[in-house]
């Protein structure tokens, strides 16, 4: 974060590129390897359950909302 703070970084990917640029310094500064960044990467670890229960919960809400609303699929 000292990194992102100094260079006035806007983003993850900002922060990712300029890590990986200088990969073979960051040893001095503590940092073992590169961080990954992208949501690819971190959806890996993440079970697919968390967001199947979520848009069940938001395909719910929206049924209860729109049932009295013509459907758009239906001309």
């Amino acid at each position: 974060m000292i990194v992102a703070h100094i260079r006035q970084e806007d983003s993850l990917r900002d922060i990712d590129i300029t890590l990986n640029a200088h990969a073979s310094k960051l040893y001095h500064i503590g940092i073992k390897q590169c961080p990954k960044s992208t949501l690819a990467d971190a959806n890996e670890l993440r079970d697919y359950r968390i967001y199947e229960e979520f848009a069940k919960t938001l395909m719910h809400r929206a049924r209860r909302e729109y049932v009295s609303q013509p459907s758009l699929f239906s001309q």
